[in-house]
Order: structure tokens, then sequence, then C-alpha cells
């Protein structure tokens, strides 16, 4: 099979078996830019492309009758036609990690189909509100239920409690595998987003995950493979350096007038830019901050390590604001 110079190929791969990170690639698509690697015979990670098609990763869970999908990005029904290419099944379960636009915009696809849609209380409650009648079976889920699909295969969507990435996030954990669907909830470093995030909630949430008994696999919402479980533990890590970079520039920050009860009255994304830009380039020195500066630039990059930190520093200004 003919792949193209970032490695996609057209349809089921052929031959030798393709494999990243330790996982056979059993399919890859140039047109959609789409590769799915087996992770177990009922587990299977979809890498998509955010930047091009405003896609994220997702996977499906195959049991004997059906196939469960792990929410629903735009043109979700890729993942209903790749289903019955590959498995030769039905998509009978749609399981929604959380309510971002490249988790959720391609939910319409399913929701005239008979499947079951599962997803935090919280969403569910959001999607009833539009008063909209659809085939689709929705089940909110607060706290823990625990499923069994056709074929024996278990699967246990829970939530977290806390606000961690958003309001509306469930994790979906297959016990026979190990493997935690976490969203967005873990993803690459230089992918964070912080905006709908409480990130003292989120590494709280994060740290009773990685004590998770049986764990050995991550599939986040943005990475290249499937990550090894202990990588929770690090992601938690680095957002308490992204929240301790974030505090500093808060406690730096001098307002332009003499504050009327609000230091951040009429604040600005340019000035708020600045501010970060001057922690990173050691202009709110202390030996800490600028180890944090470094070790933030190494894991996320240049960009992205500001990025993730201007968006902390909102948060903790929404906070104080109230």
């Amino acid at each position: 099979m003919g792949k193209d110079e970032k490695g996609f190929g057209a349809g089921a791969d052929s031959g030798a078996a393709a494999c990243a990170g330790g996982f056979e690639r059993i399919y890859a698509d140039a047109g959609k830019r789409v590769k799915i690697y087996r992770v177990s015979p009922t587990l299977y990670y979809r890498k998509a492309d955010l930047a091009e098609r405003g896609q994220c990763n997702t996977a499906f869970v195959v049991g004997d009758a059906g196939v469960a999908v792990v929410d629903a990005p735009p043109g979700a029904a890729e993942l209903a036609d790749e289903a019955m290419e590959l498995f030769h099944k039905p998509v009978t379960a749609v399981y929604l990690t959380h309510a971002h636009g490249d988790h959720i915009d391609g939910l319409p696809d399913f929701l005239d189909r008979e499947v079951a849609i599962y997803c935090s209380r919280r969403y569910a409650e959001a999607l009833n509100a539009d008063g909209k009648r659809c085939r689709a079976d929705l089940v909110g889920i607060d706290g823990r239920l625990s499923l069994t699909l056709s074929g024996g295969v278990p699967v246990e969507l829970f939530t977290a409690g806390d606000v961690m990435h958003s309001k509306y996030d469930m994790f979906v954990w297959l016990p026979d595998v190990g493997a935690l669907c976490t969203g967005d909830s873990v993803v690459e470093y230089q992918t964070a987003y912080l905006h709908t995030a409480d990130v003292t909630g989120w590494i709280n949430g994060l740290q009773r995950l990685a004590q998770k008994p049986g764990g050995k696999w991550i599939l986040p919402g943005h990475a290249d493979v499937p990550l090894p479980y202990s990588y929770i533990g690090e992601f938690a890590e680095f957002l308490k350096v992204v929240r301790r970079a974030a505090a500093r520039c808060f406690d730096a920050f001098e307002p332009d007038t003499p504050p009327d009860g609000n230091r951040f009255a009429g604040v600005g994304a340019e000035k708020l830019a600045a501010l970060v830009d001057r922690f990173f380039d050691g202009g709110l020195s202390a030996a800490e901050g600028l180890a944090d500066a470094a070790r933030l630039t190494r894991l996320a990059g240049v960009q992205d390590a500001r990025r993730e930190v201007r968006m902390a520093l909102w948060a903790m200004i929404r906070e104080y604001l109230g």
C-alpha cells in the first residue's frame, strides 16, 4: 500500500503492520488525516488531526454485536463508517468525555441513530435543556456506572466530582485492558487547554486518578499514541508548575491606574501577555521562577508554555473577580 510523506495510507493497512509506540496501526487515511492503532482486541485508538480538521482523538470499544465510540468530533459519521469497515459492526453507544467542540460537534451525526449516548449528568442536563427530540437514548452519569458490552467487555464510566479540565468531564475505564480514556483531562504537555478549567481541582483529580489500581495506558484526547498510565502523575506535576508560574504573574501585576477596589479592572490580553513574557524572559526573576520557566519551555515549547500560563492566569483573575 502506498503512503504519503506523512506516513498516511488509504484504508486498512496491509502487509507488515506499521507501529508507533509499540502499537500496531491497523488503518490510515491521508485524506481524513486519521490513523487507528490496536491497544487490545477490544480497544482501538483513533489519532486524528486537530489543526487541520478540528478533530480530537477518539477510541473504539468493540463488543460482539456493536462498537462504542469515545467522543463525537466534527465529521463523526466517519467513525460509524470506520467501525463497519474495520469491525463489521454498527456503533451502538457513544461516550462523551466533555463538551468542547472538537469532542462533540459531530454529535448530531448520532442523535438520530438508535444508540445510547453517555455523558456527565451536567452535560446531559444541558443537552436536554434545548428540548429537541431525538432517537438516541441519553444517559447522564453522576458518580460511576458499570456497563458490559456484548461479548462480556466491561466498561466503567465515572465523573470526578471536582471541576477539572471542564465542568462536564467524564472518564471511560476499560478494566480488562487497564486503559483510561481521559478526554482532555490528560493530554500531551503542549496541548493543555485551561480556559474552562479549575486548575487546582484538575490537579487534585489527577492525583486521585494516578492512584487507580491496574492502570497501564491512558488514551488522551490529544497525543500521538496512547501513553503510559504513569504519565497522569507527570501531567499533574506539570500543571502545578503552570499554576505556580501564573501565581507569580498574578502577584506581580501592577494596574495602569490606581485600583478602585479591583486591581484587574479593565485589564486586557495584551498587558497580561507582556507580563507572562516577562516571567519567561527572567523579568520576574527568582531562582525558582527561572527554573519553572525553563521546565515549562522544555516540556511544552516556547509558544505553548506561554499560552498555557496565560490561560491559567486568566483563570486566577476570573476567580478573583468572582
